[in-house]
């Protein structure tokens, strides 16, 4: 009987790998659990920061959200608003449920959709923080750093409605707004930033940013 060949350096390394990788996964979502259900700093949080670190280092991180725990609890949708002499013309989002019924477009929608909330959830993430003078600076930075896809859209929803209504007059002024369906709570309109006619489209950022603590817009 011939003695069984051990196994060789990469074969035991491999094969440790391959344990290693099936504790990881089953011990960062244990230590994750435990760390939410406990709140508390220690040696659990300690081991679920470092499980963390590796996930991320290895393209491994692990986020599951589909349904529970930190579920939403408000849906937003864009808005905007035209301004003339005075009068507000509202365009609500098609995917709005006070827009109406409306036929599913596959594909087209699902862009139009992720642009609308790539748009809007940037500015309003920070809004929904608070209204001390540092959240507003943040408010201020995600305009910033956002303003170029938020005033094309504006803009490109104005143009729609002119070209639907030819009669109708340029606007004073365009407002990004969202509408929030909050859980138990009426349906809230929150601007985000506006854009006056006239404004330079090459100035560094020709928006202003809505201050909910002053409640007006600012640059």
């Amino acid at each position: 009987m011939q003695p069984t060949p051990r196994p060789s350096l990469a074969s035991l390394l491999l094969g440790g790998f391959v344990v290693w990788q099936l504790l990881f996964l089953f011990l960062d979502n244990a230590f994750d659990y435990l760390a939410w259900r406990t709140h508390a700093d220690g040696p659990t949080n300690a081991l679920t920061s470092a499980f963390k670190e590796y996930g991320r280092l290895t393209g491994q991180t692990q986020y599951w959200r589909l349904f529970a725990p930190g579920v939403e609890r408000d849906s937003t949708f864009a808005t905007v608003e035209l301004v003339e002499d005075g009068e507000k013309r509202t365009l609500l989002s098609r995917f709005d449920p006070a827009a109406g019924p409306r036929s599913r477009r596959f594909g087209a929608d699902d862009r139009l959709y992720n642009c609308e909330q790539n748009v809007t959830l940037r500015l309003y993430l920070p809004w929904e923080a608070g209204n001390t003078a540092e959240n507003q600076a943040e408010r201020v930075d995600a305009l910033r750093r956002r303003w170029r896809p938020a005033l094309a859209y504006m803009l490109w929803r104005a143009d729609e409605e002119r070209q639907r209504h030819p009669e109708m007059a340029a606007p004073r002024e365009v407002i990004l707004s969202v509408r929030v369906y909050s859980e138990g709570a009426a349906v809230e309109t929150r601007p985000l930033a506006r854009w006056r006619l006239g404004g330079d489209l090459m100035e560094d950022v020709p928006l202003e940013v809505y201050d909910p603590g002053e409640r007006r817009f600012a640059r």
